[in-house]
């Protein structure tokens, strides 16, 4: 998928998404011309962003719950710290869901 793609089919703007790979939270696969490439799959990572944003997480926060192969990797006693953060039992339900989704342990 070009970076066009990207941002139509995640509503995340083409300069979030420059911005964010350029902080190591996505990384495209190549080019197509000019534009940048990902795989299909960076959509989970940017509903996951997404999620971590809407729960009051920085985005240095959310760059620590992934692990070096871009798997989620999620730390219990942040999630549980949260409390405090509007929308945060929301999001805790909402992972659980994207389990699911897209089968890995969180």
């Amino acid at each position: 998928m070009d970076i066009n793609e990207v941002a139509r089919t995640s509503g995340v703007a083409a300069s979030a998404l420059r911005y964010y790979e350029e902080k190591g939270l996505i990384a495209s696969v190549g080019r197509r011309g000019l534009r940048r490439t990902f795989e299909p799959r960076v959509l989970e990572r940017l509903a996951l962003i997404a999620l971590g944003r809407a729960a009051g997480f920085s985005l240095e926060e959310i760059a620590r719950m992934f692990a070096p192969d871009g798997r989620p990797k999620i730390d219990r006693q942040l999630l549980d710290g949260c409390q405090n953060f509007l929308g945060c039992s929301q999001a805790a339900f909402t992972l659980s869901d994207i389990k699911h989704l897209t089968q890995v342990d969180l």
